[in-house]
């Protein structure tokens, strides 16, 4: 379950999600929301023809996205060189252009539900 607070306004009550924040970790930047972490950015590759493995969870949270431009190198450093990405189980949505400009991408493992 995610961290969230409880606010009064009146008689309406609101859930405010405090974990909707770009994180990062030594291989990538993210965000925890209601459905899960989305990859916003990857920062572990080693060089052309480097394979990406995302993982299937980061802080005890399910990974349920990749966003957009997540692997393109407008938002990743040296993404044009990645050659292959491996996707979890968990992962449901994939953001616009999510690699856009991979031109070394030569193979894409998407999980079986996907």
């Amino acid at each position: 379950m995610l961290p969230y607070r409880r606010s009064e306004t009146g008689a309406a009550a609101f859930l405010l999600w405090v974990g909707m924040m770009r994180r990062t970790n030594r291989d990538f930047e993210y965000e925890i929301t209601e459905s899960g972490v989305e990859i916003l950015r990857c920062f572990a590759f080693g060089g052309k023809g480097a394979v990406i493995e995302i993982p299937e969870k980061i802080e005890g949270e399910a990974v349920t996205a990749v966003g957009a431009y997540a692997f393109s190198p407008q938002q990743t450093p040296g993404g044009d060189r990645i050659g292959e990405v491996i996707l979890p189980r968990g992962v449901v949505k994939i953001g616009r252009y999510a690699f856009y400009n991979c031109r070394e991408l030569t193979r894409l493992e998407f999980p079986g539900g996907l």
